[in-house]
C-alpha cells in the first residue's frame, strides 16, 4: 500500500524471491496471490511487470503437486474437491445435541427417593392431584415419545467414532482443506487471466511480452482460460514493421506460438513430427473468428519463411508438414472439421509461397470442388487455395503473365459450382471466393463471367416453383453484383499490367539507345501524351459509361431488374431476395460515378426505411464504401449516414459506429455538426457501443 511505486514493486520482488526458497509458506501463499492479482491493475507499470512475475513464480512452485500431478486445471480440482466433502459427509456421524451428548455418558436420570412418598400422601386437594397427574401424564408420554425415537431405526443414532475412524475423518478433513487451498489458488489465477488479456494492448513492450511469457506459461499448467489470451495474443503480429519494438514483439509471438505448437518431441520419426504440427495447425483453426483466420494467417505467413529462410533455415514449418496437410485434406475417413482446417492452413501457408497450392491442385479440382460433397465451407477455402497458385504478381520481370497448367479444367469446376442450385446460404460465401478464383486464374475472365451469367439467367428464368426460382434469382443477383465488382478490379489490373509492360519494354530499349536518344523522346512524350495516358482514359470511359451503360453490356440488361426489386420491397417480400439486391445495387454504384449519383437517393431511403435490420446494416457499409470511391457524390448525404447511429436495432447502430470511425480515421470525411450524435452514443445501453468511443 506504499504509495511509492517503486517501493511496491520492490516489495514484491521480495516475495517472488520467498517463492524460491524450499520452505513453501503454504499458509501466506494465497495472501500473495491475492495480493498479486490486485496488483496486477496497479497504476505503476513498473509494479505490474513484478506482479505478473510473481504470479509466474507462484505457478511454478506451487506445492498443490503432492497428489495429483502439477495440472492446475479447475474443472478438475472442483471435482476432487466435491468428491472429498461427499465422503467427508458420510464419514462424520450427525453431531449430537448437548443434552443427548450428556445423556449417553451419564444414562438414565435416577427416580427420586420421594417420589412414592409424594404419589402415596393422599391428603393433598383434588385440584393439586389432578395437576400432579396432567405432569405426570406428559412427562410419561415425553420418556415414550423419546425412547420410540431412539428404538427408530430411521433416525441417526448417536455414536461416538472410534480411534480408527476419528483418524480418517481427520484425513478426509485434510484433505478437504488441500483441496479448497488449491481451488482458490485456481480460481485466482483464473482471474489474473482475465486481468492480463486487457494488458496484452499496453503500450510498453516489456509488459506485453511479459503478458505473453505468462499465458505460456499458464497453458503449460492446464489453467483453462489461458487460451483466451492465447488467442488474443494473435492479433499482435500486425504490429510488426512499426517500430522496433513491435518487431520484439512479433518475435515474441512467433517464439510463444512456436513452443506451444509446433515443437513437437524430438524423439518421434520425423513423419510423425510432421504429422504433430499438422494437427496441432489444423485445430487451431477450430472456433476462429474472421478477424482470427486473418492473423493465423499473417502469424503462419511469418513462420514459414522463416523456415524457407536460405540462409538461418528453422524447418519449424517444412515440405513435409505441408505433404500431411495434403494428406488430411484427402483422407476419406477423418471429420469435416478436420479436413475444412487442413485446406484453411494450406491456403494462408500458399499466401507466403503460391507452391504450396500448386502442389496440390488435382486434390483442389477433385475434391475441393468435387459439387456431389456440397461442403460450401469446403470449396469456399479450396476456392482461396486455388486462387493463390496464381503468385501475387501475375508478371514476371519480364512482363510475362503467370498461367496455371490445368486453366481450363479449374475454370469448368468453378463454372459449375458457381450455376448450381441449392437453398443453403453458405453458399454465397463460397460463390464470392469462386469468383474470385475465376478472375485470378482465368486469362479471360470477362469471357467466363458471361457464360456463367448466361447459364444461371436461363435456369432462373425457365423454373417454375415460386421457391426454387426465388433461391435461384437471390444467386443470381449476387453473381451480377459481384462480377460487377470484380470486372472494374479486372480493369485496373489491366491498366496496371500494360504499365508494368511498357516501363519493361522501354527499359529494354532504352538499353541499347545513347543518352541524347533518350532524352529526345522523353520531350516527345511529353508534348504529345503517353500511351499510358490513352490506355488509363479508355479504362475511365468503360466504366463509366459502358459496364452499366453500354448497348452490348450484360451487365447493362439486369439494372432495370436490380431496381424493379428493391424498389418493390412489398411485391417482392423475401428477405433473402431484398438483401442480395441492395447488396447487388450498392455493388454497381462503386462502378460507376454516373450510376452512382443517379442512384443515391433511392439508395439512402432504402438504408432509412427498410424494416429489415441487416439490409439497413449492409446499405451503411456500402454507403462507407461509396464514399471511399466517390467522396464528392456521398459528401451530400453524410446526415443520412450519421442519422443510423441512433437506428432502433444495436446492430445497426454498432455497423454504423465502426463504418464512420474508419471513414474519420482514413481521413475521407469530416466531422462537423454531427458530432453530438456520436455523443449521445456515451449513453447507449449496449456497453460495446459506449466503450467503441471512449
Amino acid at each position: 500500500m506504499d504509495i511509492n511505486p517503486f517501493v511496491r514493486s520492490r516489495a514484491i520482488q521480495g516475495l517472488n524471491k520467498l517463492t524460491e526458497k524450499d520452505v513453501k509458506f503454504v499458509s501466506r501463499r494465497l495472501i500473495w496471490t491475492q495480493l498479486a492479482v490486485r496488483h496486477l491493475e496497479d497504476r505503476a507499470g513498473i509494479v505490474r511487470r513484478n506482479a505478473i512475475k510473481l504470479l509466474g513464480s507462484l505457478i511454478l512452485s506451487h506445492p498443490y503437486d503432492v497428489m495429483h500431478g502439477d495440472r492446475l486445471q479447475l474443472s478438475l480440482w472442483q471435482k476432487r474437491l466435491n468428491d472429498a466433502e461427499a465422503k467427508l459427509k458420510e464419514l462424520q456421524p450427525v453431531m449430537p445435541t448437548e443434552e443427548n451428548l450428556l445423556s449417553s455418558l451419564m444414562g438414565p436420570p435416577p427416580v427420586p427417593k420421594h417420589a412414592d412418598k409424594e404419589m402415596k400422601d393422599g391428603d393433598n386437594d383434588s385440584e393439586e392431584d389432578s395437576d400432579d397427574d396432567e405432569e405426570n401424564k406428559k412427562e410419561k408420554e415425553n420418556d415414550d415419545t423419546a425412547e420410540k425415537e431412539t428404538n427408530n431405526p430411521d433416525q441417526p443414532q448417536y455414536k461416538l467414532p472410534t480411534e480408527e475412524e476419528a483418524a480418517l475423518i481427520a484425513k478426509v478433513e485434510l484433505t478437504v482443506q488441500y483441496y479448497k487451498d488449491a481451488v482458490h489458488f485456481i480460481q485466482s489465477i483464473h482471474k489474473a487471466v482475465t486481468i492480463a488479456c486487457d494488458l496484452l494492448y499496453s503500450k510498453t513492450k516489456n509488459e506485453v511480452i511479459d503478458m505473453m511469457n505468462f499465458f505460456v506459461l499458464c497453458d503449460a499448467y492446464g489453467i483453462e482460460n489461458a487460451t483466451v489470451g492465447i488467442r488474443r495474443m494473435l492479433h499482435l503480429v500486425w504490429m510488426k514493421g512499426n517500430n522496433e519494438e513491435g518487431n520484439a514483439i512479433v518475435t515474441k509471438l512467433i517464439e510463444s506460438y512456436t513452443s506451444l505448437y509446433l515443437s513437437a518431441p524430438e524423439s518421434l520419426p520425423a513423419i510423425q513430427q510432421a504429422s504433430y504440427k499438422a494437427s496441432n495447425l489444423i485445430k487451431l483453426t477450430y472456433t476462429s473468428s474472421v478477424s482470427d483466420l486473418a492473423s493465423i494467417e499473417k502469424l503462419l505467413c511469418e513462420i514459414y519463411l522463416m523456415s524457407k529462410d536460405e540462409k538461418e533455415p528453422k524447418y519449424i514449418i517444412d515440405d513435409v508438414v505441408v505433404k500431411v496437410l495434403w494428406q488430411f485434406y484427402s483422407k476419406n475417413d477423418i471429420s469435416r472439421r478436420q479436413r475444412r482446417g487442413a485446406i484453411i492452413v494450406l491456403g494462408m501457408l500458399a499466401a507466403a509461397d503460391n507452391q504450396v497450392s500448386l502442389s496440390g491442385l488435382d486434390l483442389l479440382l477433385n475434391i475441393g470442388l468435387d459439387v456431389s460433397t456440397k461442403d460450401w465451407i469446403l470449396m469456399r477455402y479450396s476456392c482461396i487455395a486455388l486462387r493463390r497458385i496464381v503468385p501475387s504478381s501475375k508478371m514476371n520481370v519480364e512482363g510475362v503473365s503467370f498461367k496455371i497448367s490445368k486453366e481450363k479444367e479449374a475454370l469448368e469446376s468453378l463454372t459449375q459450382v458457381l450455376t448450381l442450385y441449392t437453398r443453403e446460404g453458405e453458399w454465397f460465401g463460397m460463390a464470392e471466393e469462386a469468383l474470385n478464383a475465376v478472375y485470378t486464374i482465368a486469362s479471360h475472365p470477362d469471357s467466363i463471367a458471361s457464360n456463367i451469367l448466361k447459364i444461371k439467367s436461363k435456369e432462373v428464368f425457365s423454373t417454375t416453383g415460386k421457391d426454387e426460382s426465388v433461391h435461384s434469382l437471390s444467386q443470381l443477383i449476387f453473381l451480377v453484383g459481384h462480377i460487377a465488382l470484380k470486372t472494374i478490379i479486372h480493369l485496373e489490373k489491366c491498366e496496371a499490367e500494360f504499365k508494368k509492360k511498357k516501363m519493361a519494354a522501354e527499359a529494354k530499349i532504352n538499353s541499347n539507345k545513347d543518352k541524347s536518344e533518350q532524352e529526345k523522346n522523353t520531350e516527345l512524350e511529353m508534348i504529345g501524351g503517353t500511351n499510358e495516358d490513352d490506355f488509363a482514359d479508355a479504362v475511365m470511359v468503360i466504366k463509366e459509361r459502358e459496364v452499366l451503360y453500354g448497348e452490348h453490356s450484360l451487365l447493362a440488361r439486369f439494372v432495370p431488374l436490380v431496381k424493379e426489386i428493391v424498389t418493390h420491397p412489398m411485391e417482392y417480400p423475401d428477405a433473402g431476395l431484398q438483401r442480395q439486391t441492395t447488396l447487388c445495387l450498392e455493388k454497381m454504384m462503386c462502378v460507376s460515378p454516373k450510376f452512382c449519383q443517379e442512384n443515391l437517393p433511392l439508395y439512402i431511403d432504402i438504408m432509412e426505411n427498410s424494416k429489415d435490420a441487416i439490409t439497413r446494416s449492409n446499405a451503411v457499409l456500402g454507403l462507407g464504401d461509396m464514399t471511399v470511391c466517390f467522396n464528392n457524390i456521398v459528401d451530400q448525404s453524410k446526415d443520412q449516414l450519421y442519422g443510423r447511429l441512433q437506428d432502433e436495432n444495436i446492430m445497426v447502430q454498432r455497423t454504423c459506429l465502426m463504418t464512420v470511425t474508419f471513414l474519420i480515421l482514413a481521413g475521407q470525411v469530416k466531422v462537423k455538426g454531427q458530432l453530438a450524435q456520436m455523443a449521445k452514443l456515451l449513453e447507449n445501453k449496449d456497453s460495446n457501443i459506449a466503450d467503441m468511443l471512449v
